[in-house]
């Protein structure tokens, strides 16, 4: 019975699928994490360029060719 207990292996090949899947786990969230900073700072460059007074395409205002004030 001793003998056989050394020489099962299902202990070790359960412990190493957690591993592996801890790892995955971790790269996983990281990734997430990170795209979503990368998100949030892209969709602020966006709120920047975007005017903020988008409801004067329903209601166009006149541009003065000459000083390109309303």
């Amino acid at each position: 019975m001793l003998k056989s207990f050394a020489t099962d292996e299902n202990g070790a090949t359960a412990v190493e699928y957690g591993l592996m899947i801890a790892i995955v786990a971790a790269i996983s969230m990281t990734t997430v994490k990170m795209l979503g900073q990368n998100l949030a700072s892209h969709w602020q460059a966006v709120e920047k360029v975007i005017p903020a007074d988008v409801g004067s395409i329903v209601n166009p205002t006149v541009i003065d060719a000459t000083t390109g004030n309303p």
